[in-house]
């Protein structure tokens, strides 16, 4: 009876993973995050305004969640202006 059970269970988490989308090659890193924690800890050790941005482009071309471009344009907006920052003060010497 207890092998009947988890069996049950087993199959059920199988139908569950099978109903979930698979991550495609085609796919960029930001498609690759599931959860708003996972997005938060990967842009805070992001330091490439490019990869930022191809993350942004990459979600409003995919799932366009309104929070994640928010947050995402945040982080990359953030990098972007301490280049620039770093790039005024340099030539201001």
């Amino acid at each position: 009876m207890a092998k009947a059970k988890a069996k049950a269970k087993a199959g059920k988490k199988k139908a569950v993973a099978a109903k979930t989308t698979p991550v495609t090659k085609s796919r960029r890193t930001a498609d690759k995050v599931n959860t708003w924690m996972e997005l938060q800890e990967r842009l805070m050790r992001e330091q490439d305004e490019t990869n930022a941005l191809q993350w942004l482009q990459a979600e409003r071309s995919g799932q366009n969640r309104r929070t994640w471009v928010l947050r995402i344009y945040s982080r990359y907006n953030r990098l972007r202006t301490q280049r620039e920052r770093a790039e005024f003060t340099e030539g201001s010497s």
